[in-house]
C-alpha cells in the first residue's frame, strides 16, 4: 500500500519533468522541429481522438497485437507445461528453443513477409512468434522449480495425474506463467508497432507515428509515441492487478 508521501513523489516525478519540458520548448531552448511541448502533444491527442483518427489506428494495432499474443501465449503455455513436466522432451528441444529465442524477432520480419505477405497476417504472426518465446521460458521454469515435496505429498494423499496437474503443478507455476504473459503482451505490442512503420499498411499506431515523422508533424509524432506508451502501461498495470488480486499465493510458494 502506497503512503501519501509515496503518491506525492509519484505525481511529482511525472508533473515536474512535464513542466520543465514545456518551459524549455516555450522559451525556444530547443527547436520545435525536434520537440513539441506537452501542451501541444495533449492537444494533438485530443484532436485526433475526437475525429477518431487515433482510435482507428489504435484499434488496428490492438487487434493485431492481441491476436498474435493470444495464439503465441496459448502455444507457449501449452508447450512449456509439457516441456517442464517431461525433462527428456525438454532436453530434445532445448537447443532449438535456445537458438530461436536468441534471434532478435524483428530480424525475422523479412522472412514473415516472404511467407505471409504485407497484410495483417504477417504482423499477427510476428507477434505470435515473439510472445511464444517470451512465454515458454517462464512456463518451463515455473514447472521445473516446483518443490518436489508438494508433488510427493499430493501423491501420498492419493492424487491422480489429473489432480496433481490442476491442483499442484498449475497453481505453483501460475505466477511465473503470468509474469511471462505480462512481458509477452508488451513485446507483441512493440513488434506490431515497429512492423507497422515499415510495411505497406495504411492503419496502425506505428503507421501514424511514421507518417507524422515524415512530414515533420512533431506534435502528432510525440502524440503517437505517448499513446503507444500509455497503451503499454495500461496493459501492464491490468496484468499486475489481475496477478495481485487472483494469484494471492504469489511469492508464497
Amino acid at each position: 500500500m502506497k503512503s501519501k508521501n509515496d503518491n506525492k513523489l509519484f505525481w511529482t516525478g511525472i508533473i515536474l519533468p512535464l513542466i520543465l519540458w514545456e518551459l524549455i520548448v516555450r522559451i525556444s531552448l530547443v527547436s520545435k522541429v525536434f520537440f513539441a511541448s506537452p501542451s501541444e502533444v495533449i492537444l494533438a491527442i485530443y484532436s485526433d481522438l475526437i475525429n477518431l483518427v487515433l482510435l482507428n489506428h489504435i484499434g488496428y494495432t490492438l487487434v493485431r497485437a492481441v491476436a498474435g499474443f493470444l495464439i503465441g501465449s496459448f502455444l507457449g503455455v501449452f508447450t512449456g507445461l509439457i516441456l517442464g513436466k517431461f525433462k527428456s522432451i525438454y532436453n530434445f528441444f532445448s537447443a532449438f528453443i535456445e537458438f530461436f529465442r536468441s534471434i532478435p524477432v524483428l530480424s525475422l520480419f523479412p522472412l514473415f513477409l516472404l511467407f505471409f505477405g504485407i497484410g495483417n497476417i504477417s504482423k499477427i504472426m510476428i507477434a505470435t512468434w515473439s510472445s511464444f518465446f517470451i512465454v515458454i521460458i517462464p512456463t518451463i521454469y515455473g514447472v521445473t522449480h516446483i518443490p518436489q515435496i508438494k508433488i510427493t505429498v499430493a501423491k501420498l494423499l492419493g492424487a491422480n495425474k489429473r489432480q496433481e496437474f490442476f491442483h499442484v503443478i498449475l497453481p505453483a507455476a501460475l505466477p511465473e506463467i503470468l509474469s511471462g504473459l505480462r512481458i509477452g503482451i508488451s513485446i507483441s505490442l512493440i513488434a506490431v508497432v515497429v512492423t507497422e512503420m515499415f510495411t505497406g499498411t495504411q492503419e496502425g499506431i506505428g503507421k501514424y507515428i511514421y507518417d507524422a515523422g515524415l512530414i515533420y508533424e512533431t506534435d502528432k509524432l510525440y502524440a503517437g509515441i505517448a499513446f503507444a506508451g500509455l497503451l503499454g502501461l495500461v496493459i501492464n498495470k491490468s496484468f499486475l492487478y489481475f496477478e495481485n488480486k487472483y494469484v494471492h499465493w504469489k511469492n508464497k510458494i
